[in-house]
C-alpha cells in the first residue's frame, strides 16, 4: 500500500503532462438566465492531449428575486495558450416572480438549463485565464406542482465569456 502511494505522489508531481495551473476563479457574463456568475474550476485530470476540468458557480446578483447554480464539465486541449474546449453546463435556475396566467406569481419557479457548448480558451501556465463560448441551450422547465411533468424549450445559440485568474 505504502509503494502504491509513493507510485501516485510520485506520477501527481510530474509536471511533464501538467503544465497549467489547478485552479481558476473567474467570472462569467452570457448564457440565458446567468447574466453574471461567480465561479471556480478545478483541473482534477490532466493528459498528453487533454485536460479534465469541472466548474461550480453562483449567480450573486438579485438574491432576492433570482438565484442560479451553473455546474459544469470541460475538456479542453492541451498547449501553451489556445485551447480549444468541450463544455456542458447544467445551471439550475430559480426564480420568485414569473409568468403565470396572465399575471405574476411570487413564488420560486424552478428551472434546469443543459447547455453544450464549444468554446475557445486562453490559458498559460500561471495569470490571466478568457473563455468564450456559444452553443444551443435546452430549457427543462417543470411545473410547480408536479416537477415530473416537465415543459422542453430549445433556445437558440448563446454566447458567455469569461475572465478569470489562474492559482
Amino acid at each position: 500500500m505504502v509503494f502504491f502511494c509513493l507510485s501516485v505522489a510520485g506520477f501527481c508531481s510530474d509536471s511533464s503532462y501538467y503544465n497549467i495551473k489547478k485552479n481558476i476563479a473567474f467570472v462569467t457574463v452570457g448564457g440565458k438566465e446567468n447574466r453574471g456568475s461567480v465561479n471556480f474550476e478545478h483541473v482534477f485530470t490532466a493528459g498528453k492531449k487533454w485536460y479534465w476540468s469541472y466548474s461550480v458557480g453562483v449567480q450573486p446578483f438579485n438574491l432576492p428575486d433570482k438565484f442560479s447554480v451553473p455546474l459544469s464539465l470541460n475538456t479542453f486541449t492541451a498547449g501553451s495558450r489556445h485551447h480549444f474546449e468541450a463544455d456542458f453546463t447544467a445551471t439550475f435556475y430559480m426564480d420568485k416572480y414569473h409568468p403565470y396566467d396572465g399575471g405574476f406569481k411570487d413564488d420560486f419557479n424552478k428551472q434546469l438549463y443543459l447547455s453544450p457548448f464549444a468554446c475557445y480558451r486562453f490559458q498559460q501556465n500561471s495569470g490571466l485565464v478568457f473563455k468564450a463560448g456559444v452553443g444551443p441551450q435546452l430549457l427543462l422547465d417543470p411545473p410547480s406542482d408536479n416537477i415530473l411533468r416537465f415543459k422542453t424549450k430549445l433556445i437558440g445559440p448563446t454566447f458567455f465569456g469569461s475572465l478569470g485568474i489562474s492559482f
